[in-house]
């Protein structure tokens, strides 16, 4: 084996060193340019953000130019801080003015969300909209299925459409609606009733369809008594957290009686109040109820389950996965729901649950009601039909009322 004397093994030493010192200041400039590129990508990021938001409304030109000014200040400082490889500054130097501009974004939307919606109010729109409405609304899409001269029985669909808070200018003459015509048709020619309410709670905007129509709401009404019940007593969750989880997202009667037996129906006579409905005291565990009521108690119980709370957000963990669910399956990759559904395959009376004063009359349905959190315009959907136990058949419909909903808040 050959062997270094110390002169070459010097020498060796001295060009490894430099060497590995070449690599190191090789990995550092690559380190260098990757953020060098991000941070640039990041400036090119806010450039667009600025240019977009100026162009978006001259009704905040005065901040817009603002922003702008702090923008180019913002620039000019990274810039600097990049052209002397001084990449913390450049990173800080943006990151600020990003913060800075998220939190001027968030003070204009605190700004416009203090001026309160009443959802109650907007819900109490007139019944069913004119065969003249109606027809209008076939007219703006192109549709031949109606003309001036058309009125209810000549297409069901047209029958009790109404836009809610001035929504038609929004979406009567999107192609969507004619989707959403379809919809109906499929459901009407099966022979079948149906209602719906499609209720934006940012901006007071929808659209319902037979609105005052009475279905059997089956468990659906689960949701709602259980928020009613956790939002006066909060600790009732957790005291029978197994009970509510079993009647929500398993939809299992026999828990949701036991929840009855023990704290009886005062909490949601009391949520009815609040939200100015009434149901029938003969038979409360499975009311017979309009899509109109239902959206208001669905307000009602989003006042509870949208707020802070920390029951509130376990308790709509307990309505994000339901296992049979119309809403769900249709739209939940899209966004977070917390939705109850109820279905029943046939009418009867039920007499024999042990109760004095009530009793159960129960027909065929398909129900499906509660908040689709679209991102920065949740809303909330009910649909109610008396197809006997198919909620997969209200799939497309709440596509439908999705695609709807994009154009009124668009």
């Amino acid at each position: 084996m050959a062997t270094f004397g110390e002169k070459e093994y010097s020498a060796h030493m001295f060009r490894e060193a430099r060497k590995q010192q070449a690599r190191r200041r090789s990995q550092v400039s690559k380190v260098r340019a990757l953020i060098a590129g991000v941070a640039l990508f990041a400036v090119i990021v806010v450039i667009i953000y600025v240019n977009t938001s100026v162009a978006a409304s001259s009704e905040h030109q005065d901040s817009s130019e603002l922003s702008a000014s702090v923008f180019g200040s913002a620039i000019k400082d990274a810039a600097n801080a990049l052209a002397q490889q001084d990449l913390a500054t450049a990173s800080d130097t943006i990151n600020d003015f990003s913060d800075r501009t998220k939190s001027d974004e968030l003070l204009n939307t605190n700004v416009q969300a203090d001026i309160p919606i009443n959802h109650y109010a907007q819900l109490d729109f007139p019944a069913s909209a004119t065969a003249s409405q109606s027809t209008l609304a076939y007219e703006q899409t192109g549709s031949d299925n109606l003309n001036s001269q058309s009125n209810s029985s000549t297409y069901m669909g047209a029958s009790g459409l109404t836009f809610i808070g001035g929504g038609a200018h929004g979406a009567a003459s999107s192609p969507t609606i004619v989707d959403l015509y379809d919809c109906i048709d499929d459901i009407s020619e099966g022979g079948y009733s149906l209602s719906f309410v499609l209720y934006d709670l940012s901006n007071g905007q929808g659209l319902a369809y037979n609105a005052d129509t009475l279905f059997y709401s089956a468990s659906s009404i689960k949701a709602p008594y259980c928020t009613s019940l956790v939002a006066a007593q909060p600790k009732t969750l957790y005291d029978n957290y197994d009970l509510m989880y079993t009647a929500l997202a398993y939809s299992n009667n026999v828990a949701y009686d036991s929840l009855i037996q023990n704290y009886g129906f005062n909490s949601i006579y009391s949520f009815c109040d609040d939200a100015g409905i009434t149901i029938d005291e003969r038979n409360p565990m499975y009311p017979f109820i309009s899509a109109r009521d239902l959206a208001k108690l669905w307000v009602r119980s989003w006042e509870f389950l949208g707020s802070d709370a920390t029951e509130a957000n376990d308790l709509a963990e307990l309505l994000a996965a339901p296992n049979y669910s119309a809403i769900f399956p249709a739209l939940g990759w899209l966004y977070p729901t917390f939705t109850k559904a109820g279905w029943f395959y046939d009418g009867a009376i039920d007499d024999e649950l042990g109760w004095e004063d009530i009793t159960v009359q129960t027909e065929p349905c398909s129900v499906d009601a509660g908040v689709v959190y679209a991102s920065g315009h949740p809303y909330i959907m009910i649909l109610m039909s008396d197809i006997p136990g198919s909620l997969e058949s209200l799939e497309p419909l709440a596509i439908a009322l999705d695609n709807v909903h994009d154009e009124l808040v668009r």
